[in-house]
């Protein structure tokens, strides 16, 4: 499979527009080890849904993903993160992380010219696939900035980098699509024979 790469508009998923085209998404749901981030972005809008009264929660807003498209590659996520979050990574990272595993669930939208609707194009489909976090030389990919995203003057966010290697041993299932119609499942990870 080809490298996928999807930058996404942070300012378009927090003030969605009808007439913007652009990927956006959201990290639904992230534990780091035993700690699961608070989903404190609250009433995003679902671009598939667009007169929905109820929006969507969220853990951050995604900022880009990279995945190469290697069965065994690593997920590279840049996201933003509220204030809160953004200590307690921070704190995390300040006083070591002995448990580097990761549960993340996350939805990325791309709008379709031809159906003039929005769809989920790079998502885990609302299931919390689990990982580790990679590992850049000796160090941990995982970082977070203390200064905030100037994008986004409310909610204070803050721009997140993460790499999550999968499981050994573990085959999990991430959906792809290139339009709101031609949508396919790719493995992440290897099964134990």
């Amino acid at each position: 499979m080809p490298a996928k790469s999807y930058p996404c508009s942070i300012e378009q998923t927090m003030n969605f527009k009808r007439d913007v085209q652009v990927f956006c998404g959201t990290m639904n749901a992230l534990t780091i080890g035993t700690t699961a981030l608070a989903a404190d972005l609250k009433n995003i809008v679902d671009p598939t849904n667009v007169t929905s009264t109820s929006g969507v929660t969220a853990v951050g807003i995604l900022s880009g993903i990279y995945f190469d498209g290697g069965q065994t590659s690593n997920l590279d996520f840049e996201f933003a993160v509220s204030n809160a979050n953004q200590v307690t990574i921070q704190n995390m990272l300040d006083q070591g992380l002995s448990n580097t595993q990761i549960q993340i669930n996350w939805t990325c939208y791309f709008y379709d010219p031809v159906a003039a609707v929005y769809y989920q194009n790079f998502w885990s489909n609302n299931a919390a696939l689990t990982g580790v976090i990679a590992k850049e030389g000796e160090n941990l990919a995982l970082g977070v900035d203390v200064q905030n995203y100037s994008g986004i003057l409310q909610p204070l966010l803050y721009l997140v980098r993460l790499s999550v290697s999968p499981n050994p041993g573990q085959n999990q299932s991430i959906h792809i699509a290139n339009s709101s119609t031609a949508k396919s499942v790719i493995s992440w990870g290897v099964a134990n024979a």
